[in-house]
């Protein structure tokens, strides 16, 4: 790290210092955990997830003087400079506000009166990246104080300091500014995106589109032979709920007579056809109002909803991994844009064998972990127990409009998990669920309508990133030529 940088040429006055040659080093400690005397006083101590990349005033823990004196934590004085050292929040930096104490894992560099903190403070921050990578090769990075103190800074005569930060500082907010004008836009986008699906479900989205086609039942029986000129015909949903659940049952009956000729035991009477079970309906009474073409449904009733397989155990078992056929996990679901297009894992014939494989186009609701994140196989699949799958009867049902829909109530999903250590909810939560059935045009023309406008809003947000990745970038910029003295 001494080697940083040494070699390019400074502006006249500058120098290239090593830390240790003009600030203190030190690190911190922890009081002995168990013992209440040593916590909970009015010591600050300041831990590394404490550091915020700024100026630190408030940590979420304090230690009593009897605990100060009996471990290794040490007193920093205000403007102190502190540098994380270990694990996940290696390189995070901040200046202390206050006097405070830490753990071992910071490293307090401390500085003469003549200093200014926020020079090193930036400049520490401008090699965040390189100082990271001097900690990296064991199990956990690690940067030394000896690394730290061996860090060269080129350091500028303390007035060209302060003119440097105030720069620096000036140049930021105008930056800061328009990163905050991205992230409200952002967080609008998300609402407006949540508002589009809301719409879409609540038939405020196609509304226009079903006054436009309100005449072509009536046309139907008005005129004969033939249907109103521009309007699309739109089978009534609970016509349409009818026709699903007469099918659900013919498929039961085909399935149970499939069986009895395997056993070579046809059916002597009607009887057993009393088995069948009509999945439960929706309870109307608390559901919202809907359009009149509109019906509530409960997903049992439109099609299957059973949860994925894996029943081998352990389920880290190598063997049955490493084949060709994908196993989409959680995680898989959860960062997908509406569709399943890729996957980490594969089973083997062995993992196939203790699974199922979903065609393409199932809807994968996760049920453990990230509670009710969807998205739709773009191909064939396994999936374990902690995802359920849902595949619509037949064409009529549009597995996009009933995500959208998922997606809405992803919330009140989440209110259903108990309060366990992993929350979780269960097929027969799901199997509660109602959604809207809508006429299978309608349904077409609310997926058309919401793809559009989310691609719209995806094409935006993707702007958005991009110019919030900009504007980080200007601020090395900036770092950069400050350090060079381009700033002044």
């Amino acid at each position: 790290m001494n080697h940083i940088n040494h070699f390019e040429k400074l502006p006249q006055g500058w120098k290239w210092l090593a830390i240790k040659d003009f600030g203190t080093t030190t690190s911190g400690g922890t009081p002995k955990r168990g013992n209440p005397e040593f916590y909970n006083g009015d010591v600050p101590w300041v831990k590394s997830g404490d550091l915020n990349n700024g100026i630190l005033y408030k940590v979420d823990e304090y230690i009593s003087e009897l605990g100060l004196q009996k471990s290794s934590a040490k007193m920093f004085n205000p403007n102190t400079v502190l540098v994380a050292m270990y694990g996940a929040t290696i390189g995070k930096l901040s200046i202390l506000g206050v006097s405070a104490s830490t753990n071992q894992a910071i490293c307090g560099i401390s500085l003469p009166e003549s200093f200014e903190p926020k020079y090193l403070f930036y400049y520490l921050l401008s090699i965040k990246k390189k100082l990271i990578e001097q900690g990296q090769g064991g199990a956990q990075p690690n940067i030394n104080q000896q690394i730290i103190k061996e860090t060269f800074v080129p350091v500028a005569p303390p007035a060209q300091q302060k003119q440097i930060v105030a720069k620096i500082e000036e140049l930021f907010s105008h930056i800061d500014a328009g990163i905050e004008s991205l992230k409200i836009a952002k967080q609008k986008l998300k609402q407006y995106r949540q508002s589009i699906l809301k719409a879409a479900v609540t038939g405020e989205l196609t509304k226009d589109w079903r006054e436009q086609n309100a005449n072509a039942e009536q046309g139907c029986s008005n005129v004969a032979g033939g249907t109103t000129p521009g309007a699309t015909k739109i089978e009534p949903a609970n016509q349409l709920l009818k026709r699903i659940l007469k099918e659900r049952r013919q498929r039961w009956e085909q399935q149970q007579l499939k069986q009895f000729q395997a056993k070579g035991k046809p059916p002597k009477n009607e009887k057993w056809k009393e088995k069948y079970k009509e999945p439960k309906p929706s309870n109307v009474e608390l559901l919202p109002v809907i359009p009149e073409e509109w019906v509530w449904v409960t997903l049992p009733q439109i099609g299957e909803l059973n949860r994925g397989k894996s029943k081998h155990r352990p389920r880290n078992d190598p063997s049955l991994y490493g084949g060709k056929y994908p196993f989409v996990q959680t995680g898989d679901i959860r960062h997908a844009n509406r569709w399943v297009k890729t996957y980490t894992q594969t089973y083997s014939e062995k993992g196939l064998s203790q699974s199922r494989l979903w065609p393409k186009g199932t809807l994968c609701i996760t049920i453990a972990a990230n509670i009710a994140d969807t998205a739709i196989l773009d191909f064939e699949a396994c999936f374990p127990d902690s995802v359920v799958g849902f595949l619509p009867i037949n064409d009529t049902i549009n597995v996009e409009f009933v995500e959208f829909f998922i997606r809405t109530v992803k919330n009140d999903l989440e209110k259903f998990a108990p309060a366990t250590a992993q929350k979780n909810i269960n097929l027969a939560i799901l199997e509660t669920v109602s959604i809207p059935l809508v006429s299978e045009a309608e349904q077409k023309e609310v997926v058309q309508r919401v793809e559009e406008k989310l691609t719209a809003a995806d094409r935006l947000m993707k702007e958005i990133e991009t110019k919030l990745t900009q504007a980080q970038q200007q601020k090395q910029t900036i770092l950069a030529s400050a350090f060079k003295g381009e700033l002044l």
